[in-house]
């Protein structure tokens, strides 16, 4: 039953962030079904951050557990950093709170699949070379729309299920999972890397472009 296994997971998800310090407050989630567009996100609900789950969209195990964790991330981030608990960000913050939620989920979660970690699924390890592919055309388009907000039409191929100008969908998350790993690689912790401020963010994004702008 889905309820009983997301509520499994995050029991589980919930006690892991506390043994690492990392939720500072009491964690609200909640549980619905009949969305149909998401699978998980976090807003404001009743002035508190809430996680929300769509049991229909919750995934077969092991990603339905990744997806857990991914979100509970960002309810670290909203806790944490109030520029995390805006509706819109800066294209560089948007790129940097997917990309440490997905690192995050990497070191909680090891041994899954790039696809696993960022799609929540196995269909997915073409993209993952596609973005690979595309890093030079996406570090230019990320040096030239670093402070676009992240749900402008120019950016949306970053964050949304769409393709542009050859620009791999949802590619900021793989942009910001890159960069997130090698902050994590050069001995940051998961707790540090959740609390990244909008201009360390904008500073490792365009030092990443730079680096990959050919």
């Amino acid at each position: 039953m889905a309820e009983e296994r997301a509520r499994q997971l995050l029991a589980q998800a919930e006690q892991e962030f506390r043994d690492y310090d990392l939720l500072d407050d009491e964690l609200h989630a909640v549980l619905m079904v009949g969305t149909h567009t998401s699978n998980g996100w976090v807003a404001e609900l009743n002035g508190r951050r809430t996680l929300f789950l769509a049991l229909e969209y919750l995934g077969e195990p092991p990603c339905d557990d990744l997806l857990v964790v991914h979100e509970l991330s960002h309810v670290v981030q909203g806790q944490r950093s109030p520029a995390a608990r805006a509706s819109t960000y800066a294209s560089s913050r948007a790129v940097m709170l997917e990309g440490a939620a997905t690192a995050t989920s990497r070191v909680l979660r090891t041994g899954r699949s790039d696809s696993a970690y960022l799609w929540m699924d196995e269909h997915h390890q073409a993209w993952v070379h596609d973005c690979h592919g595309s890093s030079r055309m996406l570090a230019r388009h990320l040096m030239q729309h670093h402070d676009v907000p992240d749900d402008h039409d120019v950016v949306a191929p970053h964050f949304r299920n769409q393709t542009r100008e050859g620009i791999p969908p949802r590619s900021g998350y793989w942009v910001g999972d890159q960069i997130a790993q090698g902050i994590l690689e050069q001995g940051t912790d998961i707790g540090s890397l959740l609390s990244i401020t909008p201009e360390q963010a904008r500073s490792d994004v365009l030092d990443w472009a730079r680096a990959h702008a050919g």
